[in-house]
């Protein structure tokens, strides 16, 4: 009797150990997914609005083209591009997952063409207020070169594949741009400060 009580004590002792190292496990891994969670979701995409398949979309393009128009500080202009570069890859990324990998491809590649210009703004304007648009140029550039490589990872097609492949070429030559803008007004406060 006594022994019975030893051991049903003992495979207790057991299960409760079990126990604890399961859950001190599964809260390990859960906080390793949080914080791949939080790396990857540093910076969010804006909402896409109405997609290019749309039959209102004509009147969405010329709105922007309004706004672009209307916008004369480099700064904002090179904020608002980006705005669209964001929008065109949610945009794309949304046509991807509803089956229409072509044109969702196909919108990448223009918010792509909105990224040069954002960039372009920047290299022209190379003034110490552009640091904060800085700073969220090269988180977005990140952005798109993670999204951009998770669809060419779940793309079949060779030219998809080809096309997103340029479009994420692209990113990478935007981020270094800005990262040579960016030190480039390091150099200048420095230099300034002396």
């Amino acid at each position: 009797m006594k022994a019975a009580r030893s051991i049903l004590l003992l495979l207790l002792c057991l299960v409760i150990l079990g126990s604890i190292h399961i859950a001190v496990n599964a809260q390990n891994t859960a906080e390793n997914a949080l914080s791949n969670i939080k790396k990857h979701s540093e910076y969010a995409l804006a909402y896409p609005g109405i997609l290019p398949d749309h039959p209102l979309y004509p009147l969405k393009m010329t709105r922007d083209k309004t706004i672009e128009f209307l916008i004369l500080d480099p700064i904002k202009k090179a904020e608002f591009y980006l705005l669209q570069a964001d929008k065109r890859l949610s945009a794309g990324i949304t046509l991807f997952y509803l089956g229409k990998t072509k044109t969702g491809e196909e919108t990448i590649s223009k918010g792509e063409k909105y990224f040069h210009l954002a960039v372009l703004e920047l290299e022209k304007n190379k003034t110490v207020s552009t640091g904060d648009v800085l700073d969220r140029t090269l988180k977005a550039a990140e952005k798109h070169e993670e999204e951009i490589g998770l669809l060419i990872t779940k793309s079949n097609n060779a030219s998809i594949k080809e096309g997103l492949g340029l479009s994420l070429s692209s990113v990478r030559d935007f981020y270094q741009r800005t990262l040579k803008i960016k030190q480039q007004l390091i150099n200048k406060k420095i230099n300034t400060a002396q």
